[in-house]
């Protein structure tokens, strides 16, 4: 446990062969795709004990792996006690986004 809020955009920057990925236990709430864009090569990262915030913002990780079984979502409170595993695109929303009506 480090008390991470945030990744840093160059996480992935000189382990060009990182298995895995520990940030597990900290503060984290959000996080930029940019930050695990280097880490696409089949990384694990492990994101439990993080207080998530599920939304628009964190789509992206629905794409990046399909493990996401111990990251657990605190907010927004539309998927509050969910685990990000079990969200779809259409629930990870932010306050702004509109709906297509087709």
């Amino acid at each position: 446990r480090n008390a991470l809020t945030f990744l840093p955009r160059d996480i992935g920057q000189g382990f060009p062969v990182l298995e895995f990925l520990n940030v597990g236990r900290n503060n984290i709430t959000t996080l930029n795709q940019e930050s695990l864009a280097p880490l696409r090569n089949g990384t694990y990262v492990y994101l439990f004990g993080n207080p998530l915030h599920c939304d628009c913002r964190l789509r992206f990780l629905l794409e990046y792996n399909d493990d996401w079984t111990y990251a657990h979502c605190v907010s927004p409170a539309a998927v509050k006690g969910s685990y990000l595993k079990t969200l779809t695109a259409e629930q990870m929303t932010c306050g702004n986004d509109s709906k297509v009506i087709s």
